[in-house]
């Protein structure tokens, strides 16, 4: 049975589309393959932030499809940007429909700001700009922007207490650490494909010395997670531990800062070791 929090604000998914005069702005052009790569991050986003509220999926039957346009839009968004298409169209459809429902506040807004500078920034870098290491700050923040603009909805349409800005700052941190793992793994499929990869940035910047700047970069984001959940401890000690066994399942070899490889040096369409 659905919990009564699932049930304080789901009339807002039932809003008419009565304030735009056309109603082209609140349809999505989405491709089959984004729905359907749009499911496994959706579902991998449940699995690390409902167990915390000790909410299953089946609670929030009402608010997936929701959900599951949000990552679809933003995964369409994606898509298109790798292959230099235009994204306002995505992003403008994103906005209007979370605007229709009451949904987007500044948090979301600058979440969805996050996201479309990230996008910039990987045009940049595929196009061959040297970045800055306040790009690389940009695109560590932006990259997870979608798991972010989920946690906001789901606190919103589950009319979840104050305590919400805690746990997301948790979160944030811990994302961008999941973000930079994934990016080493795909390191030298990201290379072959041209796309972004967090890794090839230090790479680029930093050359000779991108792992050890890397490997401190991580260690440094590991100290921030430690904080937050110190500060978490304080206020939801509940909270903070169910968090820390999540993590611990999720990296159970007790190492949530891999080893970084030795860097690929590029230099055009060749690559060099």
């Amino acid at each position: 049975m659905t919990s009564t929090v699932f049930k304080l604000k789901i009339d807002i998914l039932d809003h008419p589309y009565d304030t735009l005069k056309n109603h082209e702005d609140v349809i999505p052009n989405l491709s089959y393959k984004a729905i359907k790569k749009s499911l496994p991050l959706l579902q991998s986003w449940i699995n690390y932030l409902l167990p915390l509220y000790d909410v299953v999926e089946a609670d929030i039957t009402e608010i997936m499809p929701l959900l599951l346009f949000v990552e679809a839009t933003i995964y369409q968004i994606d898509e298109d940007n790798e292959i230099h298409e235009d994204i306002t169209k995505h992003s403008l459809v994103l906005r209007n429909v979370l605007t229709q429902l009451n949904l987007l506040d500044d948090a979301v807004e600058t979440l969805i700001q996050q996201g479309l500078t990230y996008y910039d920034l990987e045009t940049q870098f595929c196009l061959g700009k040297m970045p800055t290491q306040e790009n690389i700050d940009s695109v560590c923040l932006g990259k997870p922007f979608d798991y972010g603009i989920l946690s906001r909805l789901f606190f919103k349409l589950t009319g979840q207490p104050d305590h919400q800005q805690e746990i997301l700052k948790v979160c944030r941190v811990a994302e961008q650490i999941v973000e930079i793992r994934s990016d080493l793994k795909s390191y030298n499929e990201d290379i072959e494909r041209n796309v972004m990869n967090i890794y090839r940035m230090f790479v680029r910047l930093y050359g000779l010395e991108a792992s050890q700047k890397l490997q401190r970069y991580l260690e440094n984001l590991n100290s921030q997670l430690q904080h937050q959940l110190k500060l978490l401890e304080q206020t939801r000690p509940d909270m903070a531990k169910k968090f820390i066994m999540l993590w611990r399942n999720l990296f159970p070899e007790d190492r949530p800062i891999p080893e970084v490889p030795a860097p690929i040096f590029e230099d055009g369409n060749l690559v060099t070791h």
